[in-house]
């Protein structure tokens, strides 16, 4: 456990439908922690909340010129402490701009001194001799932050704890005996203590053991019940210091503190949080279903990282994530086998964004599993559902079109519509969890399209779980790509019998709104008669082989002997009433 913040974000990169599984997801645990503990702040007696004492968070200041004012401070301001203290307080007047003007200097300026964090000889951490050195670790931040306040004249405390930082696991607990292992500030503004955490503020230790600076204004005057999920103040022997300086209502024990799931800071700034699971550690035997809150439905889609801790091998095709209510987000998580896994759950408010930002992390236990469990089929632990950009690109934001994101079929067969406002070009294709199909998997879908709908029928010829794929045109796409739309789990408890797929659709099908009435094969028996019927309001003339079809109204119709085995055998058709037939639909002659 370390008092440097944690790697910040660990990019999931994606490129349209697939994620890049072949990028670092998240730091994952090493067996070695670092042993030495930095720093125990020795604190005089905090002076106990006035009566009806405020410790809420205030409301939110433009610190703008502030900000601007210590990010532009000349080098020369370093000379001393008394120097740099009198160029930032230049330009502050209240008390809030004063420790907002000396809480972006030190951010932006000090640097985490990883050297001695890892190695555990921190030097001197003096505020005189970080000035100088231009680098600290956790106490050198807050002792001068401490000295610049003392000269401004606001009161000011260093505050040591025990803090969910670098290398942080909820597997090992702090205890009172435990040395504290960081530090940061408090201070006394109008009335009100309030948190400053210039070293996380400052940036943060990445995978590497490098320090990256990233300036994160959300540690400057931090709300408690968000500073209370990864900072919990401590000194030995001294319960009342712990339950004052939380400054919360309702302070929280050390053991509540070891056991409540870790926030990281994109689900702080959100106001993402667990309805669920509130402890890091779940423990369980059978299905595990997570679900978090969005409260203020900022959240555009979720994903996530599941690994055996132990090997290191992923299990994402054990998780499915969904959305099914507003401002709800579910991850159910299946046993792979008794053992220890990590699930890291990302998030991301804006649809357009390459990467996603880690939320929070948890340590499952599966033990005395009491069955074996067949996994989901391969989704790169992306949700289930209709992505976002469907809705752009031609899918109505309607529940029918939503839910259910999971489909049981009893008999082996899935006839699904959605409303739609264009003809939306659309491949689909079924893809089985643990079983090999006869036949590529498009052949087990139909699609048929018109401007206000889009139709899927698929047949499933074993029992497994299945992913319903669509991929789409995109409206404005200037190519004939296809691009990954939506994705629905399919159960299939009895399988069709029997199961011929279906016949091979053309583009010109869809394009044309024909809709295939008979047959509905893949394959047709060789000479025998069959009926052959389809709809479409574009299609001016229509052949089955050689066989002209004729029309009532928008259906097409007629009766046809099939050719020889091993032939192939088409419907086609045109719409300007020339001699030229493009295919519509073509099955395999048996």
């Amino acid at each position: 456990m370390g008092c440097c913040a944690s790697v910040k974000v660990s990019p999931r990169e994606y490129s349209t439908g697939t994620i890049n599984k072949n990028s670092k997801l998240y730091e994952r645990s090493k067996k070695g922690k670092p042993k030495t503990r930095e720093h125990e702040q020795d604190q005089t007696s905090p002076r106990k909340k006035s009566r009806g004492e405020k410790v809420l968070t205030r409301k939110k200041e433009d610190f703008t010129a502030i900000d601007q004012h210590a990010l532009l401070a000349p080098k020369e301001v370093k000379r001393s402490i008394n120097t740099l203290a009198d160029y930032l307080l230049k330009s502050a007047k209240l008390d809030s701009e004063k420790a907002r003007v000396l809480f972006i200097w030190i951010a932006n300026n000090i640097r985490y001194d990883t050297e001695a964090f890892f190695s555990g000889h921190y030097g001197s951490m003096d505020a005189k001799s970080v000035l100088k050195a231009g680098k600290a670790v956790c106490s050198g931040y807050a002792n001068l932050f401490e000295a610049l306040c003392t000269i401004a004249g606001l009161p000011v405390k260093v505050i040591a704890g025990f803090s969910k930082g670098y290398s942080y696991s909820a597997e090992n607990p702090f205890t009172p005996l435990t040395k504290t292992d960081h530090a940061w500030n408090v201070v006394r503004v109008d009335g009100q203590w309030q948190f400053v955490e210039c070293t996380w503020g400052a940036g943060y230790v990445d995978k590497n053991r490098k320090f990256q600076k990233s300036l994160n204004t959300f540690y400057f005057f931090t709300d408690p019940k968000l500073f209370i999920t990864d900072h919990f103040p401590w000194q030995s022997n001294e319960g009342s210091v712990s339950k004052t300086w939380q400054l919360l209502g309702n302070p929280i024990s050390l053991e509540t503190y070891n056991k409540a799931l870790k926030l990281d800071y994109s689900a702080m700034m959100w106001n993402v949080f667990p309805l669920t699971h509130k402890e890091s550690i779940v423990e369980a035997r059978d299905e595990v279903e997570i679900i978090i809150g969005d409260k203020d439905g900022l959240l555009c889609v979720i994903t996530s990282d599941f690994y055996d801790m132990n090997t290191g091998m992923p299990c994402d095709n054990f998780t499915f994530l969904r959305q099914e209510k507003s401002k709800e987000f579910s991850i159910s998580i299946l046993p792979p086998s008794n053992g220890k896994y990590n699930l890291t759950i990302f998030g991301e408010i804006n649809k357009t964004e390459k990467t996603y930002q880690s939320l929070m992390t948890y340590v499952i236990k599966f033990s005395n599993v009491s069955k074996e469990y067949n996994p989901y089929p391969q989704n790169n632990g992306q949700m289930w559902g209709i992505n976002l950009e469907a809705f752009d690109n031609g899918f109505s934001k309607t529940e029918k079109n939503r839910l259910p994101v999971k489909i049981r079929s009893k008999d082996g067969h899935l006839d699904k519509t959605f409303v739609t406002n264009r003809n939306i070009p659309t491949l689909a294709k079924i893809i089985p969890a643990t079983k090999k199909l006869s036949w590529n998997y498009e052949k087990y879908c139909l699609v048929s399209a018109t401007h206000t709908s889009l139709n899927i029928k698929a047949c499933f010829p074993v029992t497994d779980f299945y992913k319903l794929e669509l991929m789409c045109q995109r409206v404005d796409g200037d190519d004939d790509l296809y691009h990954n739309m939506a994705c629905f789990l399919i159960e299939c408890t009895k399988p069709a019998d029997p199961c011929p797929g279906y016949p091979k659709v053309y583009p010109q099908a869809q394009t044309y709104g024909c809709k295939l009435i008979e047959p509905l094969s893949a394959q047709l028996p060789a000479n025998t008669t069959v009926t052959c019927r389809f709809q479409s309001p574009l299609i001016v003339k229509a052949m089955a082989s050689d066989t002209k079809m004729t029309r009532d109204g928008d259906e097409w119709s007629c009766t046809v002997t099939t050719p020889s085995s091993g032939t192939r055998f088409d419907i086609s058709g045109n719409t300007d009433g020339t001699h030229t037939f493009w295919t519509l639909f073509q099955y395999d002659v048996i």
